[in-house]
């Protein structure tokens, strides 16, 4: 992407920032956002809003207030992430970060809340995605009947959202968003998701529902229900940027929105770095208590090594000092090719925006670094709204 076409948006995440009520998006908006866009007028803002935050904003007043402020700022919100439920900046928040998931009402209700609120924000002509988990962790939905009831909502939304363009002109789309340790972590599985489940519902749902005919229901689905690709979660999980986009191509399913974030990677040998040092101790100043860092790893008999947690990674390599290729789910800033000793997945980063076919993927970029509070003290950024412009300025370079 050597240079962005007019109708691409690029923007940053705001989950970056601490945002827990109304009067905290208001704030943001007036100082931090609006600094950034000093230095880039043109640049876009992902809001992200907490389940508190949009039952705040049912006060019409207040929706009417958020958007005379961003209308006034002249920011261009192009979308938001609907991922994080709670308090994304609470002092622990680890697993409980795929709470509620796609099987539960709560999710189902939290996201048309969203898509309320997005109807306001949203710029009639210029498409406006909403990014969301990845149907929850991996064990919380073993069994067929919550995957099927996560069709079933993800169906209703997509319905939602066709009726709201018929009836507006808005239009909206919703991107599952694959990360590590989650029921969809790979483009394979989200194809296997889409196939056996969205579509299988799906589709004799709409017949039903609203006569439409098989292939329009297909049509419609595909159109409505996305993918956010995060280059960091696909990275983790060494997945090659050029099978992704033609798994995805192969089987209609596009990307609604793509996540430019890089993670932590590292080869080592009984437990030491190229220069010696001892992996163990360069990556204790990562091990934090706020968020999840999933490991994944090859050992060097190939076989593949994963833990949950980078501190449980940790515990275990202190007993067992590791050999392989390792990589952790630890959004690092973009502009940075490595940390001391450890390395990131920038490399994979570069290779994504190399390919031709990045260019028809999605209008939707947004930079999501949101570990700016977290992050060992020796790269800690002056302020986050400036590490933030550190990354754009990196990207449009």
């Amino acid at each position: 992407m050597a240079k962005l076409a007019s109708e691409v948006s690029l923007g940053y995440c705001a989950n970056a920032f601490r945002i827990e009520t109304c009067e905290d998006v208001f704030r943001f908006l007036r100082d931090d956002a609006a600094w950034i866009a000093a230095s880039f007028p043109c640049l876009g803002v992902g809001l992200w809003l907490s389940n508190q935050v949009v039952t705040e904003l049912t006060d019409a007043r207040l929706i009417e207030e958020l958007k005379d402020k961003v209308l006034a700022s002249r920011l261009q919100v192009f979308s938001m992430n609907g991922f994080p439920w709670g308090n994304f900046h609470e002092a622990q928040i680890k697993g409980s970060v795929y709470s509620p998931n796609w099987s539960e009402l709560k999710r189902f209700d939290y996201t048309l809340q969203l898509i309320r609120v997005a109807q306001v924000l949203a710029q009639r002509g210029r498409e406006f995605c909403i990014s969301t988990l990845p149907l929850g962790d991996r064990w919380s939905l073993r069994h067929p009947h919550l995957l099927n009831q996560t069709a079933t909502f993800l169906v209703q939304i997509a319905d939602v959202l066709d009726r709201l363009e018929r009836d507006t002109g808005i239009r909206i789309t919703l991107g599952l968003e694959p990360e590590p340790f989650c029921y969809l972590e790979t483009a394979t599985d989200v194809v296997r998701y889409f196939q056996d489940f969205l579509l299988m519902r799906g589709i004799p749902d709409l017949k039903a529902r609203r006569g439409m005919s098989s292939e329009s229901a297909h049509e419609m689905i595909l159109d409505r229900i996305r993918v956010c690709h995060d280059t960091c979660h696909a990275a983790v999980l060494f997945q090659e940027p050029v099978d992704v986009i033609k798994t995805y191509q192969k089987f209609g399913i596009q990307i609604g929105k793509v996540q430019l974030s890089s993670a932590l990677a590292f080869e080592c040998e009984n437990g030491k770095l190229k220069s010696g040092k001892s992996i163990v101790e360069c990556m204790k100043p990562f091990a934090e208590d706020r968020y999840l860092h999933q490991v994944v790893g090859w050992d060097q008999a190939g076989h593949r090594v994963e833990f949950p947690d980078l501190s449980e990674a940790i515990a275990t390599w202190e007993v067992l000092p590791p050999s392989g290729e390792f990589r952790c789910h630890y959004h690092v800033p973009i502009h940075c090719p490595d940390f001391g000793e450890i390395g990131s997945t920038q490399p994979d980063l570069l290779k994504f925006l190399s390919l031709t076919e990045v260019d028809s993927l999605t209008s939707h970029w947004e930079i999501e670094t949101y570990t700016w509070g977290v992050l060992p003290e020796s790269i800690q950024e002056e302020s986050v709204a400036k590490g933030i412009v550190r990354e754009v300025n990196w990207i449009l370079s």
